[in-house]
């Protein structure tokens, strides 16, 4: 499956245009979860066919979104993990301000 969402990727970034831009490894895992994304959505075999460009702004929004609420839940599961690693004496009030965000 990761081969297949790799393939694909790259197919797209090539046929896309003729300069090809190096991504970092940030924009690479950003990549990689639009994709996760789309096609738990089920929208990836019509990116696949058609390119992103196919998409509507709702789809595309909706891809976002949930790209948006992924990485803002594991950024709070890396900091909680810091700070229980690192003895936070108030982790409940830790996370009562995580949920505010």
């Amino acid at each position: 499956m990761k081969s297949k969402i790799k393939e694909v990727t790259n197919n797209l970034v090539s046929k896309k245009s003729k300069k090809t831009k190096v991504k970092n490894e940030k924009e690479l895992a950003l990549e990689k979860l639009k994709f996760e994304v789309a096609k738990e959505i089920g929208l990836f075999d019509k990116v696949k066919e058609e390119g992103w460009a196919s998409l509507t702004a709702q789809e595309t929004g909706r891809i976002g979104g949930i790209m948006n609420s992924r990485r803002k839940r594991n950024q709070r599961w890396v900091l909680w993990l810091l700070l229980v690693l690192f003895r936070f004496k108030k982790p409940i009030l830790f996370l009562y301000v995580c949920r505010l965000s």
